[in-house]
């Protein structure tokens, strides 16, 4: 690809949906580039080319007499459309130029998409300059309103890169945000339930309740509480476990018996009887597990992103405020009176990766 366009051609080029409109743009961007020059006659790198060979691009290009592409300086290669080459130092320049980008393109068949991407696009913006497309006023007004926003894109860009953390501002965010990131208390438990019918007199639910409270005694003598429960539960997916349930959550208890198993402070502790509406159950800590707060160590990487985040966005705020002040911005907002709040247009045909960042947006 020419040296032009090629460097800017790496905004989501695999995107299915948004080709069309990618390849518009880019189009038009390529063609604000200009043409190509070819290479200087009569250096000392055209003496030494072999013979037949000709440069037909800068970079030492080598093309024999029959077209066929012998060799470059940029690289190995890949793919040639008319008298322009892609080279795999092309093909990895534009995966690295987007750092997302890097673990997506490590495959073979991923870096052949790229490729075939941007033979696409090179087929196409040659046909477009050879319709005439870059004397076309719409490109032309396009190009310009995407060359405001790249420009403004680079400012940021340059300027948030100025803005660093410190390791004050890093403990401060941790200090701030820690609390969000606590492993939660976890309580392992087994159960024994005991149960009765929704139509169950009253008698029948004081028998049950009184042989819920023999076994209860049994266990805090010390009886085995896997064996009772195998022997008694009438849950018996646990009951065949003795009784064992895993760690407590509400999907598997009732508010009220989670309510008690979150509340046990260590191991082997053994609750009263949590009556339900239809049941009742009894419950021994198998394993607790307490709630734990990470340390500075564990959280540091993700407290430095956000607290590089929220700098920048300070920082740019600022910077943006100053740049009103510097350049005399006036805003007739009184104008807009009656206008139906609604979202502000978006230019469909500039991608969206392509967009510099909104004032005050997260970089």
């Amino acid at each position: 690809m020419g040296e032009g366009h090629g460097e800017q051609g790496s905004c989501n080029p695999e995107g299915g949906s948004m080709r069309t409109i990618w390849l518009a743009a880019m189009i038009s961007m390529a063609v604000c580039m200009g043409g190509r020059k070819s290479a200087p006659r009569g250096t000392a790198a055209e003496e030494a080319r072999p013979a037949g060979a000709q440069s037909k691009i800068p970079g030492e290009v080598l093309i024999s007499s029959k077209g066929k592409v012998l060799s470059s300086s940029k690289g190995e290669v890949l793919a040639k459309v008319g008298s322009t080459v892609i080279t795999d130092t092309m093909v990895d320049e534009k995966i690295n130029s987007v750092p997302m980008r890097r673990a997506r393109f490590q495959s073979p068949m991923a870096k052949k998409e790229l490729l075939n991407s941007m033979v696409e696009l090179e087929m196409v913006y040659q046909e477009a300059m050879r319709e005439g497309l870059d004397k076309d006023k719409e490109t032309s007004d396009r190009l310009e309103d995407y060359r405001k926003r790249l420009v403004a894109t680079r400012l940021r860009e340059k300027f948030l890169e100025s803005v660093k953390v410190s390791n004050a501002d890093v403990r401060a965010e941790y200090k701030a945000q820690a609390d969000r990131y606590k492993l939660p208390k976890q309580v392992k438990v087994s159960q024994i339930v005991f149960a009765w019918d929704k139509d169950a007199s009253e008698n029948d639910i004081a028998a049950v309740k009184k042989n819920a409270q023999e076994i209860l005694k049994r266990v805090r003598k010390g009886e085995d509480f896997a064996a009772l429960a195998k022997k008694y539960s009438l849950d018996q997916a646990s009951a065949a476990k003795g009784g064992d349930i895993g760690y407590a959550n509400r999907k598997q208890l009732p508010e009220e018996a989670h309510t008690a198993a979150m509340a046990f402070g260590k191991e082997g502790a053994i609750s009263d009887l949590i009556i339900g509406k239809e049941d009742i159950r009894i419950l021994k800590a198998t394993e607790v597990i307490p709630e734990k707060k990470k340390s500075f160590e564990e959280l540091r990487s993700l407290m430095e992103r956000s607290a590089q985040s929220k700098k920048q966005r300070e920082a740019w705020q600022k910077y943006a405020d100053g740049l009103k002040k510097k350049t005399g911005v006036e805003v007739y907002e009184d104008k807009l009176a009656g206008v139906e709040e609604q979202q502000p247009p978006v230019d469909k045909e500039i991608p969206m990766q392509m967009r510099p960042p909104l004032e005050g947006q997260a970089p």
